[in-house]
């Protein structure tokens, strides 16, 4: 008895059920009353005592092999303790609220359903379609993972985030497999001799997303859309043998039986579960299997009586506590009732009220986020929600398809209208995810005729502005690059050498992508080191090469001939942006200096590009961070010391404000005659009402914003990478090496 016990109390402290709980209590008890009372009764006999020490055993054996195959004591019930039951899911709907909204795709786009209120709102992404070309498909469940929805369009898979702004094109897909939140999408590529999947990370950790992995020989993918973490589900064509695949290694995990359908992949407890219907039933009305993927048991489910076996499709809901299938039911498999499965104990709960059609044999089924709540369907033109609890459920009517995926209700479009200007929608957006992009402190986008160039890792990546694709990669050695730009007949690029410390400039022949040379402009002794050297800024233009050497105060001319450097212009403080026009270079200053003595002014600086003089500066006491030129305006962005927020202003030939408007703008870009910017905040003291993927036009005469757009950037972007030129606007989110192609 004493061991008896001490195991028991082994089992509390690690969480059991109720009843070992009880059981312990029962055996502390006895264990109490043994050392307390003296028993005067004669010994039992050994034989009676090893016969009631087999059965103890026995007992203690079924209670660990209760507890090891499928612990969930540490997953809470979700459901409200202590809240009053509702007598049916009509209660629940009027008096709880699902806090929902179905999201779904049909023939006219992307749709989303408050199912509370009921209202409906089409959702417009920006991308690569209209509506006369887009072929959603309907039948292709959605992706929510994270903050943003996943859907297949012509062949594409695409990412909108917060459901708003411009969708990023992931690539040719045929089928999206969703992941944990924190982890990766899976993209299926089927159209090929070899199906193969890829890993889409948002963002990726790496900076660079992982290359696509061809199906093992022979496996195909199940219509599951889910998947663990690095393990999708894979059934062998020929004899049907479900095994758990690891694409980044090749690994098939063991077999867990001959599989007709994978209803969905999931955890229950501590471990990895996957519902599946067997190849083989008995009677044609098949079980339903809960396998445990890490130990090996597996549980059979029979279908409640008066069904027709299990059918296709359904989920675990978000605690794995619960499944949501479907069992026939008709003998002809014509329509399918909801059946909610407990994990744990293998009881069901048939809501049989409302039969849902389906063209093949398998429904659909969603969680909303709090676990209490349902949505299931078929074809038909409602959809059926079951409140947990109940024994019901309730029509919705809600023409929702196979593709609808549950969200909270909470998450509602990003609204362009409260930015500064209207939204609008542009004529045509493109995305291209530029594999090996790489963020520069500086510009890293230039324009030439018929490319787009960008700064890449381990080089110059050369884009077709067409088609996203990467038409040439120019070394730039083991040097970082820091600022690009196009001008003078030939793209060039400051680096710094992470070697040597040394800035470097390099000039590309834009016709033969041949580097023509590539020269030390500022050696070591310069200190250019860390932040200060990724300070260093490049611009071309007014018959020479201009670079500001990090946070050293001057100003180097490079002849873009020979590449020498012909002047070094002394300043009061170091440059943290700079533009050139037909005569001049314009210089954004910084605040501080390293000279000692000198007046740290600031403002807006003009170099006469024929004496290389200094003027005196524009707008003293203002931290220029960007500056920009269309060949004759100049305009620019400064923060005052003395006021909150930014200033953005115009700068006229005779060199002259005129024009000025207080923007919350995070970057700009001029070019064909227009001024686009790229970024907004709302409250300079708050990065709560940051827009950082917000693109929009300003009007150059008077500086106020005329329209914006989305694109879809996250919390984290610093500053977008813009271009305008030839009628487009070009933008780099380089947290997601993402490429966008505005035409507005």
């Amino acid at each position: 008895m004493p061991d008896l016990v001490e195991l028991l109390e082994r089992l509390a402290d690690e969480g059991t059920p109720r009843g070992a709980a009880h059981v312990y209590r029962t055996a502390r008890a006895t264990k109490l009353a043994q050392l307390e009372l003296r028993d005067t009764r004669p010994p039992v006999p050994r034989r009676r005592a090893a016969w009631l020490a087999a059965a103890a055993v026995l007992v203690v054996v079924a209670v660990i092999a209760a507890l090891v195959w499928w612990p969930d004591s540490d997953q809470p019930s979700r459901i409200r303790v202590g809240s009053p039951r509702p007598a049916s899911t009509s209660d629940a709907l009027r008096t709880d609220g699902t806090h929902t909204q179905l999201v779904f795709a049909d023939q006219s786009g992307l749709r989303s359903v408050d199912v509370d209120s009921g209202a409906s709102r089409t959702l417009q992404p920006t991308g690569t379609f209209t509506p006369e070309s887009s072929r959603f498909c309907t039948t292709c469940p959605l992706v929510w993972q994270g903050s943003s929805l996943y859907f297949l369009l012509n062949d594409h898979a695409f990412r909108l985030a917060s459901l708003g702004g411009a969708a990023q094109d992931l690539g040719p897909a045929t089928s999206i497999v969703r992941g944990p939140d924190d982890g990766a999408v899976w993209l299926a590529d089927g159209t090929g001799a070899h199906p193969t999947v890829r890993a889409y990370f948002a963002p990726s950790p790496t900076a660079v997303q992982p290359q696509p992995a061809a199906l093992p020989a022979g496996y195909e993918l199940p219509s599951s859309p889910s998947a663990f973490g690095a393990e999708i589900p894979l059934v062998a064509s020929r004899d049907r043998r479900l095994r758990l695949w690891h694409p980044f290694t090749g690994e098939l995990e063991r077999s867990l039986g001959r599989a007709r359908f994978v209803v969905d992949v999931g955890r229950v407890g501590r471990h990895r579960a996957v519902a599946w219907i067997p190849s083989r039933c008995r009677r044609a009305r098949c079980d339903l299997v809960i396998s445990n993927a890490d130990r090996g048991p597996a549980r059979r489910v029979s279908p409640p009586p008066g069904t027709f076996g299990f059918l296709g499709g359904g989920a675990f809901s978000p605690d794995g506590r619960r499944l949501a299938a479907f069992v026939a039911a008709n003998d002809q498999k014509s329509a399918v009732d909801l059946v909610i499965v407990d994990t744990t104990t293998r009881r069901t709960t048939l809501i049989r009220d409302y039969p849902q059609r389906v063209g093949e044999p398998r429904g659909f089924a969603t969680w909303s986020r709090s676990g209490e709540w349902v949505f299931a369907g078929g074809i038909d033109d409602h959809i059926i929600v079951h409140r947990l609890g109940t024994r019901d459920g309730s029509p919705l009517p809600i023409n929702a398809t196979y593709s609808t995926v549950a969200i909270d209700a909470s998450i509602t479009p990003v609204s362009t209208e409260s930015g500064p200007a209207p939204g609008f929608t542009p004529r045509d957006v493109r995305s291209f995810l530029i594999r090996g992009a790489q963020d520069a402190p500086g510009d890293a986008v230039a324009v030439t005729a018929g490319s787009l160039w960008l700064t890449g890792k381990g080089g110059l990546l050369r884009i077709d502005p067409s088609t996203g694709g990467i038409v040439a990669v120019i070394d730039l050695r083991d040097e970082f690059p820091l600022s690009i730009r196009a001008g003078e007949g030939a793209v060039w690029v400051l680096a710094e050498d992470m070697g040597e410390s040394r800035l470097m400039l390099t000039r590309i022949d834009p016709q033969s992508n041949l580097v023509v040379y590539r020269v030390t402009v500022l050696g070591a002794a310069g200190g250019i080191l860390g932040s200060s050297g990724q300070r260093s800024r490049l611009a071309v233009g007014a018959g020479a090469v201009w670079v500001s050497p990090g946070d050293q105060s001057k100003l180097l001319r490079v002849d873009p001939r020979s590449g020498q450097v012909v002047a070094t212009i002394a300043l009061t403080s170091s440059v943290v942006d700079l533009a050139t026009t037909r005569s001049a270079v314009w210089l954004g200053m910084d605040l501080g200096t390293d000279r000692p003595g000198a007046t740290p002014v600031g403002g807006l600086v003009r170099v006469d590009a024929a004496t290389n003089g200094v003027r005196d500066a524009l707008l003293p006491g203002t931290r220029v961070f960007r500056v920009v030129s269309d060949g004759d305006a100049v305009y620019a962005l400064g923060i005052e010391t003395s006021a909150a927020g930014v200033t953005l202003v115009r700068v006229d030939r005779p060199g002259e404000i005129g024009a000025t408007a207080h923007l919350g703008l995070n970057t700009l870009s001029a070019g064909d005659g227009q001024l686009w910017f790229g970024g907004f905040d709302f409250d300079p003291s708050s990065s709560a009402g940051d827009e950082p993927g917000l693109v929009g036009q300003v009007d150059p005469a008077t500086l106020q914003a005329l329209r914006t757009t989305h694109v879809d950037a996250t919390a984290q972007t610093y500053r977008l990478h813009m271009a305008a030129a030839n009628g487009v606007v070009w933008v780099l989110v380089p947290e997601t090496s993402t490429l966008y192609r505005i035409t507005p």
